[in-house]
Order: structure tokens, then C-alpha cells, then sequence
């Protein structure tokens, strides 16, 4: 049986013939191009025509680690043809991007990126992925784009979702936001309906638990369970301060009454929990802490968890 879903190509091109060096992704029939170069690549590739056009771009860092690892910014093409390669390049020789381990581009020639489709594209990648929460975004308050002009919505939206999804293929999550983990309902197994045996879900590793502070009044609790962060039911929150916090509270809005968490609620980092519970940035190894008070950075650099 055939799948009732449209099939789409990804070209994909290995420029040095090797898996972990520069790779070239296109959707065929679309005027742009992305690029995911390892960081000891870029200068090698700092002339390259395609490279050097109008884009975006984004830098990735250790996307498995609590420090900053994400940052999205765009590039024109300047009188000396110095385009979105060069402007990254320039940045780090800046001092900025110093956690890069790969890049990003993705680009197209300045009449089909220009200045309002970039600052649009721009907007909309940036906030893709402060929603996502994947990352600790190194962007301050994010885009500007401005007004969004009506005739462009339909254009842009087309380029993003090709984006994301090229993105996905390659295994760089970035703009898509987790998929909770359907909870597995107990079924009743047995060889006779007077002999019940109770199925349930694999049993996860569950961390011990983590405190916002060591007073048991209006707190919030932390575990690890498997992959996952999980911030439990009954968690007090604090008052919000910064607009990324107030963007990541309204992904779980529906989890939430008043200044208390009505259900678990799974993040993807230390992190990500503690800007969830302050309403501002929060540094987990020193934010969370067990019940003895043991701060969390002490189990993660013993290994313990």
C-alpha cells in the first residue's frame, strides 16, 4: 500500500566525500542552498561563491552541554562580495561565536533573500527555536523583523519549513520542539480472567530529587528521568523577568495555574528547568540542589548522574 503523503527529494552532497566534512543539502526546484560546514572548514571555504550570497546562518555549539550553543543571525552581500560566510568568519575573528563547533547556511542571491525576507527569516528562526528550548540561545532579546509584510507570509513560510525540515534530515534538531512521550496505559495480561497480571511501561531511571531551595514551602522539584529533565507537579514558580523565560512558560501554559505546575512537565535541560522556575536565566549547577544540599554541579562533575 502506498503512502498517502507526498514524497519529497533532499539532494545531498558530501563536498569532501566524507561524512563529517561539509555537506551541501538543496530541495530541487528552490533558489536556496544549505551549507552545515564543521568549524575547521570554514576558512577553507571562506571564497566560496554560493557561500558568500545573502543568507542565514546559524552557529552550533555542543548542543548536549548547559553553556550557549545556539546563535542565529543574518548576512548580506556587501559592495566586495563579502556575503554570509565571510560575515561568520569576521564575527569569530570578532571574539563572537567562540563556542562554534559547526555552521549553518543557508543562502540564496540577494533578489530572492532581500533585506525584509532576511529580517522576516531571521525573526522567525530565532523564535522557532527559543519555543523549541532545545538550546541556551547565545541571541539577546531576538529579531527585529518588523512589520510583516502580508504578500511575503506564504513565500517565507514555504523557505522555513523547507529549512526545518532539510535541518531534521540532517539530524540538527534545533527548531523543532520535543514530542512528549505518550504515557503507555496499564493493560491486563493472564491466562485467565481470574489471574491478572499487570503490564505497565518500562520503568525509567529516575534521578534523586532536586530543589530550588532547601525550604520545603513553595519550592520546585527537578528529577532526571532517562533523557529528560522533568520538573514535577506541585513545582512553585517564580515571578517572570525576561522575555525568553515568558516564551518558554507559555509553551506549557496548560500545565500551569497560577504560580504552581498542575502536571510534569519535561525539559531539555537543568537549564532550560531553572529559567522555567525563576522567570530569568539560572545557572542549574549551582540553582538546583538535592536534599542535603548538594548542588547539582557536584553530581554532574563526579559522574553522578
Amino acid at each position: 500500500m502506498h503512502s498517502a503523503h507526498q514524497q519529497l527529494g533532499i539532494d545531498l552532497l558530501l563536498l569532501e566525500g566524507r561524512a563529517d566534512g561539509p555537506i551541501h543539502v538543496q530541495i530541487p526546484d528552490t533558489k536556496y542552498d544549505l551549507y552545515i560546514l564543521p568549524v575547521t572548514s570554514l576558512e577553507a571555504y571562506r571564497s566560496h561563491k554560493k557561500m558568500n550570497l545573502a543568507g542565514i546562518y546559524f552557529v552550533l555549539g555542543d548542543l548536549t552541554g548547559e553553556e550557549e550553543n545556539l546563535y542565529i543571525g543574518k548576512a548580506a552581500v556587501r559592495k566586495n562580495n563579502d556575503g554570509t560566510i565571510k560575515h561568520v568568519l569576521e564575527n569569530m575573528r570578532n571574539g563572537k561565536h567562540r563556542f562554534c563547533r559547526k555552521a549553518v547556511l543557508l543562502v540564496a542571491p540577494p533578489e530572492d533573500f532581500s533585506a525584509t525576507e532576511l529580517g522576516m527569516l531571521e525573526d522567525t528562526f530565532i523564535t522557532l527555536a527559543r519555543e523549541a528550548g532545545r538550546t541556551n540561545m547565545a541571541n539577546g532579546t531576538g529579531a527585529h523583523a518588523g512589520k510583516v509584510h502580508e504578500h511575503l507570509k506564504n513565500r517565507i513560510g514555504m523557505i522555513v519549513s523547507n529549512t526545518r525540515l532539510m535541518l531534521a534530515t540532517m539530524g540538527i534538531m534545533v527548531l523543532e520542539p520535543h514530542v512528549p512521550t505518550a504515557t503507555q496505559p496499564d493493560v491486563t495480561l493472564g491466562e485467565s480472567e481470574d489471574d491478572p497480571v499487570q503490564s505497565r511501561a518500562p520503568i525509567r531511571e529516575v534521578s534523586p530529587e532536586f530543589y530550588s531551595h532547601r525550604r520545603e514551602e513553595k519550592r520546585a522539584v527537578l528529577v532526571k528521568s532517562g533523557g529528560e529533565w522533568v520538573l514535577k507537579k506541585g513545582s512553585w514558580l517564580g515571578r517572570v523577568k525576561a522575555d525568553h523565560a515568558a516564551k518558554l512558560r507559555d509553551c506549557h501554559s496548560k500545565s500551569v495555574i497560577g504560580d504552581v505546575t498542575v502536571a510534569d512537565i519535561a525539559l531539555p535541560s537543568p537549564n532550560k528547568a531553572g529559567e522555567f522556575v525563576k522567570g530569568n536565566s539560572a545557572n542549574a549547577r549551582v540553582f538546583w540542589r538535592d536534599k542535603d544540599g548538594k548542588y547539582l554541579g557536584e553530581y554532574l562533575d563526579n559522574g553522578e548522574i
